[in-house]
């Protein structure tokens, strides 16, 4: 009875479980509705169970109830097993007796247990299979089993005993069984939903695709349509579509004949496939459609049976494939318009298009391939297999044809094929005439720039807008002395040119004003200075011109530099000239006057004694006289108009002859340091003037020292080169010795350097110097055909450098100085010719108190007049140079002829160009300067006459 009662008990758990399967048809387990009512069926079931159960006495009762519970917490969850165990309990509670406590107990282990099984194996993604629901039975009903022994008073053991063997044969058993339904109709929910799932899938793609399925009975013509071929021909599903209507009213008249060719060759070939086919459908609202059919065809007793087929709208496709075909059209079109020629080839040098303008020039390719077709050769140029175009680079190259003589320029360009391999698209460009042209531009241009280039002038042009120079010339750069990179931008250009910030603002603002004034001649610029990278300075004229219509400025810029320099020296030349002049015009009338004051002095002092009360006046007088005499000289120095008897001479020996003397004159607080020259050469001047040069500038230099100083004089040979004499006017390049004088003193500012050889120019108090030692210097050195150089900073001392051209004699011993008192006269007849009587006459009596017998005249025609009464008697003419009607000279040539024995001795206040040329004396020419004493008169007299 035991088995029987459990197999009963078992057969209500299999139906419950086919029961279970109909709600989850209606409500599935994963809506609550369906979560519950599965709860409440299999609670429901193990009620009735419990209702009908193996009842053992005393209270002990056995049912399904493990089954079910544990089965419902597997296969739909805690919420339905919740349900489940509440009607349960309840119902056990109901029922009571000595085996409720085991009894709820094994209710909860079940629900327990199938919730432990639920999480680990998770029906819903992968069904139990038999061997997980037979281990699932004997762990829930062995743990009943086992439950058994909390019953009261060894009740537990004799149950065990007896139901044990049939609950661990029947219950596991039944939970498979029970477990294989609920899988199964699990599975099959799964399946279904799949399958739904998977149908949806179709038919969205379907739509996606615009692509409709159809199947076609040959038999009975009848035809089934999928919802989206009925969409794709617009038609609803609920219409009878045939094969008539298909072929009447869906294909396009003009298809109709080559489709059912297509579908009757198809079906009666035997291949069982329906190939693909394009043609064109009406959809039900007239709009044409271009589709793709495929598909395969079903037998049936070796005829055909079913054709089965996809429609796919390639009308997007269709649409772009005409356009493509035009825009290829289109581009054939363009391509074979183009006037230069076009061809494409492959990897493997195979021609795949050319152009007409190609064709025109080389002929039709045919097979050839691109070396075969161009180069006529038989394998791949170099060129073919240059594989830079094929890994995707643009290459540009040129290709000179020697056949035609014609010049190419070829572009290379890479096309990437739809197979992902790359052809060659090649572009030829007949460059022979515009190269011809840029050749002749170029040699144009080159002419042009060369011209440019070699203008004196520097000549820039630049954008008014932008300020940026498009060109300059060689000379532009040139003058300002930096490279273009740093003058073609215009703000630059001034930082660098003008580094002054105060000068570069005020350069700005005058340009900035002269430009935007409009005003033409307010656009040159004269006399600015410019800073080159060397720091070096230039005198510049600057001129712009604007062209507004093409945006452009021409620049002009001329370095005036040396036109300044050789300005200002020939201003200051003409200056010192016009001053020279004036100043000898001056000295040789004073000369006169002094010549007369003095001589009359002289003879007054010589018959009067020392102690006559007008004797010290009369001295007085005679001082300031040579004083005044020694200054008509520096004047004359100055003018060059200084009578000189230049003869070769040694520096070293006139600077060692005057040392001790210099010495003297500087003081014991003054050091005289001398430095000379061992290998000097030699100079050709007057020995007096030397001395006037190292007595003006030692003196210069003594007055230039406060204190304890130094003052060095040097001697050297120099050879000055042709770029010192442009930088120094008046010299020649040569050899040349200098006498250099360098002082420690004060120095002197610029201002005072531009003015220091100006006569009477002295930075002196009043009193202290008459301004014109340098000058007498400047005069001296100009004379002899040399150059004096000062360099001079204030606190720094000065340098004075006179340069003398080398002499190539040796020089000779210097002379031994003149007596004290000048030689007497031995009775010899002196004829002397002055257009002034007071000179006339103080010379007469000089002469006479010397012991000489004077005739006189004061004119030359009174001269020729007493020389023709006199004959042979003269021994001497001395006779003024510069008279009326005859000069000196002429006189002397005239009373030469009468007279072959006389000699001359000429006067005057300063040299003149008849016996002097820049006031250096003829050859043999005799000379005693205006004013003189009775002793130089005495000594030259005696000098002349003793000369043979």
């Amino acid at each position: 009875m035991v088995y029987l009662d459990l197999i009963l008990n078992l057969s209500l758990l299999v139906s419950i479980s086919i029961v279970s399967g109909f709600i989850e048809d209606r409500w599935s387990r994963h809506t609550r509705n369906g979560v519950l009512l599965q709860g409440v069926l299999f609670g429901g079931a193990a009620v009735i169970g419990m209702l009908r159960p193996l009842d053992l006495g005393h209270g002990l009762i056995f049912d399904g109830r493990s089954i079910m519970v544990g089965l419902c917490a597997l296969y739909f969850g805690p919420r339905a097993m919740v349900v489940a165990c509440i009607m349960t309990l309840g119902c056990r509670l109901w029922l009571g007796g000595v085996g409720m406590i085991t009894g709820s107990l094994v209710i909860l282990s079940s629900g327990g247990i199938g919730l432990a099984a639920r999480f680990h194996l998770k029906p819903e993604t992968e069904v139990p299979s038999w061997q997980h629901l037979l281990w699932f039975g004997l762990l829930v009903h062995g743990v009943m089993l086992a439950l058994m022994l909390t019953l009261p008073g060894g009740a537990g053991l004799t149950v065990i005993r007896r139901i044990g063997l049939p609950v661990i044969l029947l219950y596991p058993l039944a939970t498979i069984l029970a477990g294989k339904i609920l899988s199964d109709q699990l599975e099959g929910k799964q399946v279904l939903k799949a399958l739904r799932e998977s149908e949806r899938r179709y038919i969205a793609a379907q739509h996606i695709a615009q692509m409709g399925d159809f199947t076609w009975d040959v038999k009975t013509g009848a035809v089934t349509c999928s919802e989206a071929l009925f969409d794709l021909v617009g038609y609803h599903k609920s219409e009878i579509v045939d094969y008539n209507l298909v072929e009447n009213q869906i294909h396009h008249p003009d298809d109709v004949e080559q489709v059912r060719k297509w579908l009757n060759d198809s079906v009666t070939s035997g291949k069982g496939a329906l190939p693909p086919k394009e043609y064109r459908l009406v959809r039900k609202d007239g709009q044409i459609i271009y589709v793709r059919t495929v598909g395969v065809v079903h037998y049936q007793d070796g005829k055909p049976a079913q054709v089965f087929g996809t429609v796919q709208d390639i009308s997007e496709r269709k649409q772009a494939e005409e356009a493509l075909i035009r825009e290829r059209r289109r581009f054939q079109q363009i391509l074979d318009a183009f006037p230069y020629g076009i061809y494409i080839v492959d990897k493997h040098h195979q021609i795949e298009y050319v152009n007409n303008a190609l064709r025109q020039e080389f002929g039709d390719p045919g097979s050839l391939r691109c070396h075969e077709y161009f180069h006529d050769l038989p394998e791949p140029c170099s060129w073919c297999r240059n594989e830079t175009v094929f890994q995707g680079e643009i290459v540009r190259w040129d290709w000179h044809v020697p056949g035609s003589g014609r010049d190419y320029e070829l572009v290379d360009i890479p096309l990437k094929n739809e197979d992902g391999t790359i052809s060659k698209l090649e572009v030829f460009h007949d460059m022979t005439d515009r190269k011809h042209a840029e050749e002749d531009l170029l040699k144009r241009n080159q002419f042009i720039e060369t011209i440019l280039d070699h203008l004196p002038i520097g000549l820039a042009v630049h954008y008014i807008d932008e300020g940026k120079a498009t060109y300059m010339n060689r000379k532009f750069e040139e003058i300002y002395g930096w490279p273009r990179e740093a003058l073609e931008d215009i703000p630059r250009f001034f930082e660098k040119v003008y580094p002054n910030p105060q000068y570069r603002e005020k350069i700005q603002s005058q340009i900035l004003e002269d430009i935007q004034s409009g005003d033409p001649e307010r656009m040159t610029w004269e006399g600015i200075e410019v800073t080159g990278r060397n720091g070096k300075k230039k005198i510049v004229s600057a001129k712009n011109i604007p062209i507004h219509d093409q945006n452009l400025m021409i620049s002009t810029v001329q370095d005036i530099t040396e036109y300044k320099r050789l300005e200002a020296q020939l201003q200051q030349s003409q200056k010192m000239e016009a001053i020279g002049t004036l100043a000898g015009g001056v000295a040789h009338d004073f000369n006169n006057k002094l010549s007369v004051i003095m001589g009359c002095t002289q003879l007054m002092l010589m018959d009067m004694q020392p102690e006559d009360p007008h004797y010290a006046d009369l001295k007085q007088i005679q001082e300031s006289a040579e004083r005044s005499a020694d200054l008509t000289r520096q004047l004359l120095a100055f003018a060059r108009k200084q009578t000189i008897a230049p003869e070769p001479l040694n520096l070293n020996d006139m600077v060692e002859g005057m040392l001790k003397m210099l010495r003297r004159l500087m003081g014991e607080d003054i050091e005289l340091a001398w430095q000379p020259d061992p290998k000097l050469w030699p100079v050709k001047m007057d020995p007096a003037q030397v001395d006037q040069i190292l007595a003006n500038l030692c003196v210069n230099a003594r007055d230039a020292i406060s204190g304890v100083g130094k003052v060095t004089i040097e001697t050297k040979n120099a050879i000055l080169d042709e770029t010192y004499c442009v930088e120094n006017a008046g010299c020649e390049p040569g050899e040349y010795v200098t006498l250099t004088v360098i002082d420690d003193g004060c120095g002197m500012d610029h201002g005072t350097l531009e003015n220091v050889f100006e006569p009477f120019f002295t930075t002196k108090e009043t009193g202290k110097g008459t301004g014109l030692g340098l000058s007498t210097v400047y005069g001296i050195a100009k004379q002899n055909q040399g150059v004096i150089n000062v360099y001079s900073e204030p606190g720094k001392g000065s340098t004075f450098t006179i340069y003398i051209p080398r002499h190539y004699q040796e020089a000779g011993k210097k002379e031994a100085a003149a007596p004290a008192e000048a030689p007497g006269g031995q009775g010899e007849t002196i004829l002397v010719v002055e257009d002034d009587r007071s000179i006339l006459n103080m010379a007469k009596k000089m002469l006479e108190r010397l012991g000489y017998s004077v005739l006189t005249a004061n004119s030359p025609d009174e001269a020729v007049h007493i020389a023709r009464e006199t004959g042979d008697e003269i021994h001497l003419l001395v006779t003024d140079v510069v008279m009326p009607k005859m000069s000196g000279k002429d006189l002397s040539e005239h009373l030469k002829a009468s007279c072959a024995q006389i000699k001359t001795l000429f006067m005057s206040g300063y040299t003149a160009d008849t016996i002097a040329h820049h006031g250096v004396l003829d050859e043999g020419v005799e000379f005693i300067e205006k004013p003189f004493s009775m002793n130089d008169l005495g000594y030259k007299v005696r000098a002349v006459l003793d000369k043979t």
